[in-house]
């Protein structure tokens, strides 16, 4: 099937900078989206400095990684993993001990997935972030990175 390009109806409006499909944005992504039949479909080839340390950072609701990290990492998987990500770590915390079953899971998935190598996670609930048994955990952690 041929693919249509779908011209971007805000490129001449005053103010437009979006950081996904703003062609002006000088760090933007500059996506360009076309039909495809049924589907609207881009493809993103990262520049160098899109490469190099994937940080997640949201809160964790409903036992799974919440939308604000859902959004990127469903987008990272059209395009497969960062060129130079070869290591992830994973650090949890919510008022709650225990809730980050599904959170985990879903790492363990996206690093088999990325054929990148797991090097753990830190899980700390509200009153045990600032202690320096956790900060040990954080610093170890991030040192396997």
């Amino acid at each position: 099937m041929n693919m249509k390009k779908i011209i971007n109806p805000w490129r001449n409006h005053r103010g437009y900078n979006c950081f996904g499909c703003c062609p002006d944005n000088p760090i933007g992504l500059h996506l360009e989206f076309y039909e495809d039949g049924d589907y609207i479909v881009s493809t993103w080839h990262p520049q160098h400095n899109y490469q190099g340390w994937v940080v997640l950072a949201a809160p964790i609701y409903y036992f799974t990684l919440c939308a604000q990290i859902q959004a990127p990492i469903q987008r990272m998987y059209c395009v497969n993993a960062p060129a130079k990500v070869k290591k992830m770590a994973l650090l949890v915390s919510s008022y709650s001990p225990g809730v980050y079953d599904g959170a985990t899971s879903e790492f363990r998935d996206i690093c088999n997935y990325w054929e990148v190598e797991n090097m753990g996670f830190v899980s700390a609930k509200i009153d045990e972030q600032k202690t320096e048994e956790t900060k040990q955990k954080v610093i170890e952690l991030a040192g396997k990175l």
